[in-house]
């Protein structure tokens, strides 16, 4: 199983607690916090993007990190930020809306001086609970924006993906007894070898 660096922020605040737990020990503090690539403030009661907090994307970032984007905290230009992208988000602007997130990220990552591809890998992952939402009929992507977000999903990923969404629920679960199979048959095989040496 990979990594939680992005996904839901149930997900990545449920990740953040182990390690948290680990980095208190040694260091006294936390070091991880729960970002909104899409602030929570920017989408909530809206009907353009119906989903909860806990289902929101999210990524995994250092805490001076999260601290320096432009949505953290409550001072004026992050509430500013917030509405502008509360403003798009009625407008069912996703696109434009999810690339200020992104750029916000990057923007704080030089800001700390660090190199602005540093949550890349966090990116894709919350790229891929955007698509889940979609799926789920939670918001709704125009067809370029999907395609892109698909895009840049990993290979495997990528094919379960279209497996899922072309096969009916009888066909993916003989797929998935099918791959179990083979599977088991392989294991079978490479024991049998073991016996022989």
């Amino acid at each position: 199983m990979s990594e939680v660096l992005g996904g839901s922020h149930y997900e990545v605040k449920e990740s953040n607690k182990t390690l948290n737990e680990k980095h208190r020990k040694t260091h006294g503090t936390h070091k991880y916090e729960s970002h909104h690539v899409i602030p929570y403030d920017s989408y909530k009661g809206t009907s353009k993007f119906n989903v909860s907090k806990d289902k929101g994307p999210t990524i995994r970032m250092d805490n001076k990190d999260h601290q320096r984007t432009e949505s953290w905290g409550k001072s004026d230009e992050a509430k500013q930020y917030r509405a502008e992208q509360r403003q798009l988000i009625e407008q069912g602007k996703h696109r434009e809306v999810w690339n200020n997130g992104v750029q916000d990220i990057r923007n704080a990552c030089q800001k700390n001086g660090k190199p602005e591809n540093t949550y890349d890998q966090h990116i894709k992952q919350s790229e891929k609970q955007m698509l889940k939402l979609h799926l789920e009929g939670k918001i709704k992507l125009d067809d370029k924006f999907k395609k892109e977000l698909e895009q840049r999903q990993p290979k495997v990923e990528k094919a379960q993906a279209q497996t899922q969404t072309t096969q009916s629920p009888q066909q993916s679960q003989q797929t998935q007894k099918s791959v179990f199979s083979n599977n088991q048959n392989l294991l079978n095989q490479q024991q049998g070898k073991g016996r022989g040496h």
